[in-house]
């Protein structure tokens, strides 16, 4: 939302304005120090029984020194004292118990980025949980098993689509249908995980490491171009593909091939959107290790 305070924006219509009562939670932030102005904002959001949440950006300009050594006790000792600083200053404004988070958007990695994440996640429920999981960027194995769990869920959707479709005695529809649920399934786990192009190079920049290195660390090769002749030879190197077989056989037998098409639909892609999601999961694991291996004080 835009800035309040501002002869654009004034204090004593901003809340009405902004229609405050259509937000799950609200982040109040700012690179110096919070105003009368916000914490008039944080009363207001109060008085709505709605979560809110202050976080001081830009720390790595406050604290370059913080950026460039691991965690120690002088690091956390100033980090403490500034969060009191700024705590005290909030009560003081009539704000009790203010939730701080110290942060920098260059270092997605360090300072209170991991606890503001986890933070963000318990504050939402249902759909709109899984559209901020997803939009997370993969630098913690924390956030992967939790899309893991998330992305479950999409495989079930997708299987029982497919299972729908399967129940159809059309030849070959469902083995098309099924084509096209694979491609795309497959390509929204890849960037939900953050093992596409745009996520390496974004994951290549926090953690300071070359995106050719982060790269050769993928090991699948559903990183590459994912297409239905890809799926089909996926489901040639299954022994699913036997009962695809007999699927398209049995079609033109009314009830029994509809039932056995469902049935055999639901679980070709339950199996292989199991499996690739397992093997995407392991690998994108296995890429945050290794692009903060050499950080101490990275949080796993």
């Amino acid at each position: 939302m835009p800035g309040f305070g501002t002869t654009k924006f004034p204090m004593k219509d901003y809340v009405s304005k902004m229609e405050f009562t259509t937000y799950e939670f609200f982040i109040i932030i700012s690179n110096d120090r919070f105003t009368e102005n916000d914490a008039k904002a944080a009363k207001e959001i109060a008085s709505m029984k709605k979560k809110f949440y202050f976080v001081r950006s830009q720390i790595d300009i406050d604290f370059p020194v913080f950026t460039n050594q691991g965690i120690d006790v002088d690091r956390m000792r100033e980090l403490d004292k500034l969060k009191q600083e700024i705590g005290s200053g909030l009560m003081e404004a009539g704000i009790s118990e203010p939730i701080i988070f110290l942060i920098s958007s260059l270092y997605l990695n360090e300072f209170d980025f991991s606890r503001l994440k986890k933070t963000l996640l318990k504050s939402l429920d249902g759909i709109k949980k899984d559209v901020l999981l997803m939009s997370l960027p993969s630098t913690t194995v924390k956030i992967v098993e939790p899309k893991r769990a998330q992305l479950k869920k999409r495989v079930w959707m997708w299987a029982i689509f497919s299972g729908a479709v399967g129940a159809v005695p059309v030849p070959g529809l469902s083995v098309a249908v099924d084509l096209g649920i694979l491609v795309a399934a497959i390509i929204d786990f890849r960037k939900s995980l953050g093992l596409d192009d745009a996520s390496l190079q974004r994951l290549a920049n926090v953690s300071m490491k070359p995106v050719e290195f982060l790269k050769a660390e993928v090991r699948t090769p559903l990183v590459g171009e994912i297409n239905e002749e890809f799926v089909k030879q996926m489901l040639l190197r299954s022994s699913i593909v036997a009962v695809s077989a007999v699927e398209m056989a049995l079609n033109f037998i009314p009830i029994i091939g509809s039932v056995f098409g469902a049935v055999s639909s639901f679980g070709m892609t339950y199996k292989l959107l199991t499996d690739a999601l397992d093997e995407l999961v392991d690998n994108a694991q296995r890429l945050v290790k290794v692009a903060f291996a050499t950080d101490p004080g990275h949080p796993q």
